[in-house]
């Protein structure tokens, strides 16, 4: 039952987008289906966010599916339009529908067998969002908000409550959906360039497989990557991987939640990784916003669907807030350099018209949640505490230029192999680059603001090698200033080269697919591995079965607004959806917590505030003294076993209620 609601309050928003974008764009008919499908998610999940403030989640994921559903039909009947369902013939509907279904199912299979990058924050946070805290706390610390990118998030908390879905399935589901359609939207937009069916399928290939080539030195005589290794200071899971570069490269990537099969470290990148291997908080979320904003862009029956237009955009703040700022940064930079083309102060209608469209989105990012919106609290009332808010950002400037590559650090312009290791880690892709400026030119001159700002953001990303971030997510997540530099040239590498070399001798089209199969080679071993994970199904690293059997029986069961004590934090919030203090950052425990971990009288944990203890095995014998008291029950007991060296030992999970202790 629970599966067949999921799918109905799925169709209601689909059906709702496509009619809506049918009605109020003028686009192709092949085009209509996946970007209403597009549209219909976003405004939904956009509308979700503001409702689950006043209502239970449930009731917010109906009320906003109908709501876009009749939308849609009220907007088809002011047109007086029929439903936009037929494509073209050569690219018919049931292609583009079969094509998302096995996309979706292959890239929800491996990531079933996945449990890499912060599922131990992601898990946690969509189990709370789940049970209704919307925008969502610090799971391991409820004082504190968490203004985070929570868009996909937000859309997995909704597929696990009304499909009755662990968190663990729902975000793989959720994950993999959102990473087909965004394939789909870019072999569309590359159709849309370039007129060519065969572009398009090329495409939806490169963008999902394109990556860093770092995988090239391994080509390279040992003695040589030796004395290039002397030269790198690996960070992160790299210096996990190996005790230098040359070392690593031949080793597995030493990565928690990796499945059966380790990634080669060698296929990966600290810059420019697949899109395959985009599985973290956001996902490729921004992609699918980005794309579309610039399908839709231009596109207007009437000035009404501006309004439309504005949810994505400001979705994309709660999806990646650096990519909508630079986003933002480049449509000034093509405003300003439209005024200097010009040569006088006129601004085109046009122009005049986005440039409101955007400050309403910008006005709901400052109030819908995220980061933007705690940076927005923090200019209203700065004398706030400083800890009532997750994530602190700062920047400071960098010399010489560099890319902060998250595996092998600072990579000096300025320094010839150092410089050549930066290409290798961001891959072919970045050669689009000249050809992508000579098209934003043409963009800005034609008045495709959306198009033109996109690029112009590029122009900022690059710039970013002098600038090198500060803050709670720590300095490897500069990489996400260069996206606004990558992210266009993933998208348009494809269909520019293709224009280029329309008419150009065969030995060019041969390098160009040459430096393609070069760029997705390393994706297509990654994908390889993910495959090969598949068949073993895990629920993360910190879980297991007997957590999935304690979450099934009491997933939101608790009273609300408890608090579990657990050794091992995200654990519990992630089972039963309720949060935990124990930590300051995901990655340091408070002082209090570490102080009742050794030692968990239950008086001391009362006053800390706890109601229940969640405990394993071997930390309720270590601890039993204090564990065992007649004034804690027991409330579930989940019988199991655990890995340790070559064999299986018996373990057990317990919820204990220590409520009736002094």
């Amino acid at each position: 039952m629970a599966t067949f609601l999921l799918i109905v309050w799925a169709l209601l928003w689909a059906a709702g987008g496509i009619w809506l974008t049918g009605a109020l764009f003028r686009l192709p008919r092949r085009e209509t289906w996946p970007l209403g499908l597009g549209i219909g998610l976003v405004v939904e999940n956009w509308l979700v966010n503001f409702l689950a403030r006043l209502m239970p989640l449930p009731a917010a994921a109906w009320t906003a599916a109908a709501g876009i559903c009749l939308l849609g039909l009220t907007a088809l009947w002011i047109q007086k339009r029929k439903a936009p369902l037929s494509i073209s013939p050569l690219l018919g509907p049931w292609q583009l529908a079969v094509t998302l279904l096995i996309l979706t199912g292959l890239f929800t299979l491996t990531g079933r067998g996945l449990g890499i990058f912060d599922d131990y924050q992601n898990l946690p946070t969509v189990s709370l969002m789940a049970a209704g805290d919307v925008p969502p706390h610090f799971a391991l610390n409820p004082d504190v908000r968490f203004g985070y990118h929570y868009f996909l998030l937000l859309i997995a908390a909704q597929v696990m409550r009304l499909g009755q879905l662990p968190p663990w399935n729902a975000l793989d589901l959720t994950r993999a959906f959102i990473m087909a359609l965004t394939l789909l939207l870019a072999g569309l937009w590359t159709r849309r360039l370039t007129r060519s069916h065969l572009a398009q399928w090329l495409a939806v290939w490169f963008v999902a497989l394109s990556g860093g080539i770092r995988w090239l030195l391994l080509l390279v005589p040992p003695s040589l990557v030796t004395r290039i290794s002397g030269q790198i200071q690996l960070l992160g899971s790299a210096a996990q991987s190996g005790n230098t570069l040359a070392e690593a490269l031949s080793a597995g990537w030493k990565i928690e939640g990796s499945g059966p099969f380790p990634f080669p470290f060698a296929f990966v990148s600290g810059l420019n990784n697949p899109l395959i291997m985009l599985l973290g908080g956001f996902g490729v979320s921004h992609i699918l916003l980005i794309l579309l904003l610039i399908l839709l862009a231009g596109r207007a029956r009437k000035p009404s669907a501006n309004f439309v237009f504005v949810i994505p955009l400001a979705s994309l703040a709660l999806s990646n807030e650096v990519t909508f700022a630079l986003l933002y940064a480049g449509l000034v930079l093509a405003g300003l350099a439209w005024l200097a083309y010009r040569r006088k102060l006129e601004i085109p209608a046009s122009l005049w018209q986005l440039g409101l469209v955007c400050l309403v989105a910008l006005l709901f990012a400052f109030v819908q949640g995220g980061m933007l919106t705690e940076v927005g609290r923090r200019w209203l009332h700065p004398s706030e505490k400083v800890d009532a808010s997750y994530f602190e950002v700062g920047f400071q400037p960098a010399w010489p230029p560099q890319f902060i590559s998250a595996h092998l650090g600072p990579l000096h312009l300025t320094n010839p192999v150092q410089a050549l290791l930066a290409f290798l880690e961001i891959g072919p892709q970045i050669l689009v680059l000249p050809l992508l400026l000579i098209w934003g030119w043409k963009a800005l001159k034609r008045q495709m603001w959306v198009q033109a700002g996109l690029i112009a953001s590029a122009v900022f990303g690059l710039f970013a090698v002098f600038v090198k971030y500060e803050g709670t997510a720590g300095v490897t997540a500069t990489t996400r200033l260069y996206g606004n530099l990558l992210i266009p040239c993933l998208l348009y590498a494809v269909p520019l080269f293709w224009l280029w070399a329309k008419q150009k001798k065969e030995k060019v089209k041969a390098t160009l697919l040459t430096f393609a199969a070069l760029a997705t080679f390393g994706g297509s071993a990654l994908l390889a591995i993910q495959i090969l994970a598949a068949p073993q199904p895990v629920y993360a690293p910190f879980l297991t079965e007997m957590d999935g059997k304690m979450f099934a029986a009491y997933w939101d069961k608790l009273p609300a607004q408890s608090l579990v004590f657990d050794p091992l934090g995200p654990r519990a919030t992630t089972i039963f959806g309720r949060p935990t203090r124990s930590n300051d950052t995901w990655y340091r425990p408070n002082a209090a917590w570490s102080e009742l971990l050794v030692q968990p009288e239950p008086h001391a944990l009362r006053q800390a505030g706890f109601d229940y203890v969640y405990t394993d095995k071997d930390y309720y014998k270590e601890h039993a003294e204090w564990l065992g008291q007649p004034c804690i029950i027991l409330i579930q007991e989940v019988s199991g076993s655990k890995q340790q060296f070559n064999g299986t030992v018996p373990d057990y999970r317990r919820l204990l209620d220590i409520r009736a202790c002094p």
